[in-house]
């Protein structure tokens, strides 16, 4: 057995990391062309279709036409939304994670290395231990969920402010120039006033309104379902069905599931659990820190049948301690047999001690993963992703079109809110500059 902290790429991962970096440029660089070739069409597809639910309504009134469009055009938007998110987002392959319960050092390492990255690209399910906390979505959607809304709101004042400034310092040094250096102020105020502003402010506001409670909902959802639990057969299929759900393509977006799912099994069920899982899993780490007769166990069991899966895992100081032990009546039954099944395995080993050691880990894990050459399923999706999925009497996954249903009546209420709102804080923009 041969014990490592780092793992390089192979060379077939480093050229699909490659292929996948070209591509990603080659897509940059054509869209930068396009809006540098087409600037007024490419703003016009951009900002465009996220004004089409207030647009109207400062051009038409309330009349039942223009509350039609504003519905249509907020569906179409939503939707549009969504679509692009799982067009440009890649298929989460799932990792089942085993390990000694109840080592909160080797559990505290996990969640960091998740956390930092690993759960933006793949998806673990683990038991629970009652020490292996659940994650949920990704830490950057945690922020935009928690502050998105506020840096929006001080990023739209501070640029009414510099425009203000700009316009009144060009105006204070020129005047009335004959040169018309100091009207210039005056009409980049104007058009900012009478043409900017009342069209980009509401559809700010409107999509302020909109997102806060729809990522609020969205997190809550993925909360719900970061623990399963399994107290008969019955839920053991339910937790088979979810498992190929989180790498379907609906689900593709990363803030659509858990990062790591912990699931809590009665005794008479984990083996069956473990054993469903890892067949249905597209990588599986074993941490081999302490030997015992159930690590034993999970090892021979994915030898046996998924040998091709396996990534060992081993916190340095322990399992160096282990293994060193010469082996004699001493020696468990356990950890000999473990040590034999080992022979010839790299163990990734880690000791998340410094930031630079956690970063090393969170790397080596990733390209051990992606030296294992994953290949998606071939089907778009699996049919609970769309029926939904219910467990122990509570909807684990609602029904696709009846989750998306929500988002499209919460946008849809938001609206008339922000036909109120924009009508209050309009007055107020007009009363501050002196122009009402």
């Amino acid at each position: 057995m041969r014990i490592t902290d780092t793992i390089t790429l192979n060379a077939d991962a480093i050229s699909r990391r490659r292929s996948k970096r070209v591509r990603g440029v080659i897509l940059a660089v054509a869209v930068l062309g396009i809006v540098i070739a087409f600037p007024m069409q490419a703003y016009l597809s951009i900002v465009l279709p996220l004004m089409l639910p207030t647009l109207m309504f400062e051009t038409g009134g309330s009349h039942p036409i223009v509350w039609l469009w504003g519905i249509l055009s907020t569906m179409a938007v939503i939707v549009a939304m969504y679509l692009l998110l799982i067009a440009f987002s890649s298929r989460k392959s799932v990792v089942l994670y085993l390990r000694r319960f109840r080592l909160s050092a080797v559990s505290q390492a996990m969640s960091d290395a998740i956390e930092s990255g690993i759960g933006r690209h793949y998806r673990i399910m683990t038991l629970d231990d009652s020490n292996f906390v659940p994650l949920e979505v990704p830490p950057m959607e945690r922020w935009i969920s928690r502050y998105g809304s506020l840096v929006t709101i001080l990023a739209a004042v501070a640029v009414t402010f510099a425009v203000v400034w700009l316009s009144a310092s060009i105006f204070d040094r020129y005047g009335l120039s004959l040169g018309g250096a100091g009207m210039a102020g005056v009409f980049m105020l104007g058009g900012f006033l009478a043409f900017l502003l009342p069209t980009v402010g509401p559809m700010l506001e409107y999509w302020v309104l909109f997102l806060v409670p729809a990522f609020l909902i969205q997190r809550w959802r993925v909360k719900k379902r970061s623990r399963l639990e399994i107290t008969k057969s019955e839920d053991l299929s339910v937790c088979m069905e979810y498992c190929q759900t989180l790498s379907g393509r609906i689900r593709a977006p990363a803030f659509m599931a858990p990062q790591a799912t912990v699931v809590k099994v009665v005794d008479a069920l984990w083996q069956d659990t473990v054993t469903g899982i890892a067949e249905r899993s597209d990588a599986i780490f074993i941490d081999v820190s302490v030997p015992t007769v159930h690590v034993l166990w999970e090892i021979e069991t994915a030898i046996q049948g998924f040998r091709s899966k396996i990534i060992y895992l081993g916190q340095k100081t322990l399992t160096e301690e282990w293994m060193s032990k010469p082996t004699d009546e001493k020696d468990s039954e356990a950890s000999a047999k473990i040590r034999a099944l080992l022979e010839g395995a790299t163990v990734l080993s880690y000791e998340p001690i410094s930031r630079a050691s956690k970063r090393t880990f969170r790397n080596s894990l990733r390209n051990a993963l992606d030296n294992l050459a994953i290949t998606p399923p071939q089907q778009f999706d699996v049919p609970a992703s769309w029926q939904g999925i219910q467990c122990n009497g509570r909807t684990l996954l609602p029904p696709f079109f009846k989750a998306l249903a929500a988002y499209l009546i919460l946008g849809i209420v938001c609206i008339p809110i922000n036909l109120v709102l924009w009508s209050v804080v309009w007055k107020y923009i007009l009363a501050a500059f002196a122009l009402q």
